[in-house]
């Protein structure tokens, strides 16, 4: 199963892991509303890859504008939530959510 992670960027902290994009874009589209914009500039948003790798979908002014499409049912996505544009590749993150700083 596809699971979709939430990252802050500037620490490599784990915000949340969800079962689908849409899930996560939610999120992102509750802080906007609530925090702003800034509280999402630094922040990632990952797919599980087959390989335990993560695969980077968008960060901060793009992950935003992901949120705001996927909003008005235009983001590309397949129907099970996969991004359908190339995606980069970036390292499996070396913190746990556990490591969260507080």
């Amino acid at each position: 199963m596809t699971t979709f992670t939430l990252w802050d960027l500037d620490d490599a902290n784990l915000i949340g892991t969800y079962d689908s994009e849409p899930e996560a874009l939610d999120v992102v589209r509750r802080s906007v509303a609530t925090h702003g914009r800034e509280s999402m500039l630094t922040v990632g948003l990952g797919r599980d890859g087959e390989k335990g790798q993560t695969v980077a979908v968008a960060e901060g002014e793009e992950l935003i504008a992901l949120a705001e499409q996927d909003e008005l049912g235009v983001a590309d996505t397949d129907q099970a939530g996969t991004p359908t544009e190339d995606l980069t590749v970036v390292g499996s993150p070396t913190r746990r959510a556990s490591d969260r700083v507080a």
